[in-house]
Parts: structure tokens; sequence; C-alpha cells
């Protein structure tokens, strides 16, 4: 028998045979099938991610295809409430073929209210899923998976101190990652969880990373760094005033503004007025870091 705890996919009927079914309309094609008292696991073909994958858990046949459904009516509709419900029914376990099967749930979702309530919820799964995460941040090749673990795994460290130092390590190893989105989801982490150490990390990818959109994440999650230390504080906004001198990409220079604004407390101008805006933060800046050094 397959071990279900590390396996993830598509959920099927166990009357379904290998001539393929169709759940939804989202075409499926069981290869294999096994069966016992307790649970069906299925090697099928998803069509819509383009991947072969094993599903299945030791949940009983029936309770898999009742979820299966709930998930079909939670995908088809808006209403917040039917979302939730749904999602109690994913937080009610917490054993490893449920954060499993909690986590493929994000992943297929398409629609977007439902999939960020999911993914937000996966942090009631506490510690506990820590160990899960950081397999799938080993194994998993889609970028969007591992974004999404590396953004579970820090909104864990957020709630839990004793998941801190994982959730601190695995962003810290995806800062250089190929892929934009999960080098943004490894900052998001840092200025959850980093500290004072990590105002220099930030720093020099603000300068540097080739992608506007890491840039801004940077400039945004400082803030989080600053943590009202007025020292850090200081510090902060001295290297948002050099950005705004050398950044030339509106999206960067917006998120630097915001930060700086946030930090001080003050506003700089409309946001509709992007050039008189930065200007206005550029030379406020460049006082508040000319203060702080004497």
């Amino acid at each position: 028998m397959h071990d279900g705890a590390t396996i993830a996919g598509s959920v099927l009927e166990p009357e379904l045979d290998a001539a393929g079914a169709a759940l939804d309309g989202h075409r499926v094609d069981a290869r294999h099938v096994e069966r016992d008292a307790h649970a069906t696991i299925v090697l099928v073909d998803d069509h819509r991610r383009g991947a072969t994958v094993f599903s299945g858990v030791h949940m009983a046949a029936d309770d898999l295809v009742d979820l299966e459904r709930a998930f079909a009516e939670a995908e088809g509709t808006e209403d917040v409430s039917v979302h939730l419900a749904f999602k109690e029914r994913l937080v009610a376990s917490h054993d490893a073929e449920a954060l499993a099967r909690h986590f493929d749930f994000v992943r297929r979702a398409r629609n977007d209210a439902l999939r960020q309530i999911l993914a937000k919820f996966f942090a009631w799964h506490g510690t506990t899923a820590v160990p899960f995460l950081e397999q799938v941040l080993e194994n998993e090749a889609d970028p969007v998976a591992r974004a999404t673990a590396l953004q579970m795994l820090g909104a864990i460290g957020g709630r839990h101190s004793e998941a801190k130092p994982a959730a601190e390590a695995a962003a810290r190893a995806h800062l250089h990652a190929p892929d934009e989105i999960v080098r943004e989801r490894a900052l998001m982490v840092l200025g959850w969880v980093g500290g004072a150490k990590h105002v220099a990390v930030l720093s020099k990818i603000l300068t540097s990373d080739e992608a506007s959109s890491v840039r801004a994440m940077a400039a945004t999650q400082l803030f989080f760094l600053a943590d009202g230390s007025k020292s850090r504080t200081e510090r902060v906004l001295s290297i948002l005033a050099d950005v705004l001198m050398r950044e030339a990409d509106d999206r960067v220079r917006d998120a630097v503004v915001d930060t700086a604004e946030s930090l001080t407390k003050k506003r700089f101008g409309a946001k509709t007025d992007r050039a008189a805006r930065a200007e206005r933060a550029r030379r406020a800046l460049a006082a508040y870091a000319k203060r702080a050094s004497k």
C-alpha cells in the first residue's frame, strides 16, 4: 500500500475505472487503483495540471468523494461562508495526511478568494506542519507551490516562536532562487520572522535583484524589520533615501515611499503624482538622514 502522507492530487470515486471519468468537468484518467478498508489511492493523469500524481489518503473512500464535492461547491461560489466551512473541514485534523490534503486543495484551487482562505488558515495546523512544508520546499519543482509553502511556513513562524528558526532558514535559502515569485516570498517571510541582522540582507537585495517585484518586496519588508526601534528606523530611512536617488523603476520607488511614509508617519503626496511624491520623500529622507548622523 502506498503511503498517503507525502502524496497529493485529485481524489476520485473508487468506482471509477481505467477508462476514465469526469468530476465536475475535470477530466482525469485512472491508471491504477489500490483499495483497502480505510483508503483509496489512485494514480491519475491530471490534465489540468499536466502532471501524473498520486492521490488519496487514509480516509474512507466515501469521505474523500464527499470532500471533493465540497471542494467543487466552494470553487463555484464567491460565498465566503462556504469557503470558511470547507476550510474548517481541512483544519480539523493535523496529521501528515491531512496536511498533504490541505496543501493540495490550495494548489488546485482556481477561485482566488477560496485559495487565499485555504492558504491563510494552513497556519492553524501549527508547528506540526513545519516538517511537511520543509519537505515540500525540498521536493517541489513548481515555483508557485514552493512560494506558497514558504509563505505558509512564514505564517507559522510568525505565530509560533519555536517555528521561527525553520522559517528564517527556509527564507534565507530561497533568497536567490531562480523564480522571482519564490524570492518575493522569501523576503516576505524574512520581514515577518527576521530581525536586525536581516536589514543588511534586504538592503542588498533592494539594490541588486534584477526583478523590480523583488526589489519592491524588499523595500516593503524593511518596514517590519525596523520594528519600532529608533536606531533601526534611522538605518532603514537612510537606506531608502539612497535608493530613491538611484532607483528608476516606478514600482520600486512607490514601495520605497510607502515604507518611508509608514516609518515617518508622514504623507509625501498623492500616489497619482508619482514623480512629485518621490521627490518630496527623497528630500525629507535626506534631511532625516542628515539629522540622524549628527
